[in-house]
């Protein structure tokens, strides 16, 4: 019978290779060339994986405090990534912050940009960004006439973020292919049709979020207590009682608001929130002039916070420099 580890194990070999962008978030090397698939059946075997790795989950003895704690956590996360699958949550995932059109264009943040290596692989990857940003394209609006349609702001602004990466005169692709070393000339060429590709790619993505996906995108961006109940088990690891969490969130934000009036009447008597911002921003003597200087700044406030807190928020066990943990 397989182990919690060997189950493990085997997920992650199966994950990589049905979804490269968590191998390039995990720094597993190996798949930095490709992209996920982002069909409809490239999810679909995506959560096919998930299930199946829970039923060998269930069947798997755990004998030791260890593997009881491993498969706990694997069976909340696996079984989450399920229930939203088939709820349609990650098929019409769309947003400005966490959505794969933006995983797409943040793997490449994340890739080495030296050598010859690195060159070929981020190539092979801009080579493919067309076909993963067509699948999408078709996943959500395959979505979208089925009843799941994302959210009208949400349409628009993500618009806008692929107008951004792929200006004519600075895309992000192009840039990206002029900052890399050690690119051999008979890579030259592909590296630049490549990012070329990708750029086309990104425009064309935000042109169909607008002719073709917009129309039928709901009006309100609030999404349901039940979609967003899931989206915060997701986020957060657990349940939490959100009517309470938004009941304790509006007092924070009223608290919140009454020291900000506070504190800029201290600056300037009766100043608003932005006119005390406006001061500050104007006195010579709350800038810091260099990049060093501002690092120094930012480490003796981190240190300096660090021993303030340390024994009334928190504690820091105190160890003898190399004693054992």
């Amino acid at each position: 019978m397989p182990s919690i580890d060997s189950i493990a194990a085997e997920y992650v070999e199966r994950t990589v290779a049905l979804d490269p962008s968590f191998a390039t978030y995990a720094g597993l090397a190996g798949h930095d060339h490709e992209l996920p698939d982002l069909s409809a059946d490239g999810f679909a075997e995506r959560a096919e994986l998930d299930r199946s790795t829970l039923v060998a989950l269930e069947a798997a003895e755990a004998p030791g405090l260890r593997e009881q704690v491993a498969r706990a956590a694997m069976r909340e996360r696996l079984a989450l990534a399920v229930e939203r699958y088939d709820a349609g949550d990650t098929t019409t995932e769309l947003n400005v912050i966490d959505s794969w059109v933006q995983y797409v264009r943040q793997l490449f943040d994340l890739m080495p940009t030296e050598g010859e290596e690195g060159a070929v692989n981020i190539t092979r990857r801009m080579a493919a960004v067309p076909e993963a940003y067509r699948q999408f394209s078709r996943t959500l609006l395959d979505a979208a006439r089925n009843g799941r349609p994302p959210a009208r702001l949400q349409v628009e602004e993500v618009a806008k973020q692929c107008a951004d990466w792929s200006k004519p005169e600075d895309s992000f692709y192009s840039g990206l292919a002029e900052r890399l070393t050690g690119v051999p000339d008979s890579l030259r060429g592909e590296l630049d049709a490549a990012a070329r590709a990708a750029t086309a790619a990104t425009a064309g993505l935000g042109s169909f979020l607008t002719r073709e996906l917009l129309p039928l995108a709901r009006e309100k961006d609030a999404c349901g207590p039940e979609v967003y109940a899931r989206a915060s088990r997701f986020f957060l690891g657990a349940a939490v009682d959100l009517q309470e969490a938004y009941a304790w969130s509006w007092e924070e934000i009223a608290r919140l608001r009454a020291e900000q009036a506070r504190v800029s009447n201290l600056i300037k008597s009766g100043a608003t929130r932005e006119e005390a911002v406006a001061i500050l921003d104007e006195d010579p003597a709350r800038r810091i002039e260099g990049r060093e200087n501002f690092r120094a700044w930012m480490q003796e406030l981190a240190d300096r916070a660090i021993l303030e807190l340390n024994g009334k928020h928190f504690d820091i066990p105190s160890r003898r420099v190399g004693s054992r943990p």
